[in-house]
């Protein structure tokens, strides 16, 4: 297992999928490759927007990279469909 990308009181930026809102707060524990935060969310390195650190916000590349893949395979399936129903 790789070593997790932030430590225990990073404060970080993630998408809460409850309120449907960017939110911010400190990482509890890392555990297990998961981020546990005082939601009692338990997140990944891939859904973490971003990180604080001194004062700035700092983009997590690996959470662009995801949501870029995610985006090109979905058009690639849509694409696939299209083809499939116009035959």
């Amino acid at each position: 297992m790789a070593a997790s990308k932030y430590q225990a009181g990073t404060r970080i930026a993630y998408f809460d999928h409850d309120t449907k809102k960017i939110v911010e707060d400190e990482i509890w524990l890392v555990r297990q490759g998961y981020y546990h935060m005082p939601s009692d969310d338990h997140l990944h390195d891939e859904n973490i927007i971003g990180a604080i650190v001194g004062g700035k916000r700092v983009m997590n590349n690996l959470f662009t990279t995801e949501r870029q893949d995610l985006i090109a395979r979905a058009n690639r399936e849509l694409e696939g469909a299209e083809k499939w129903g116009a035959e």
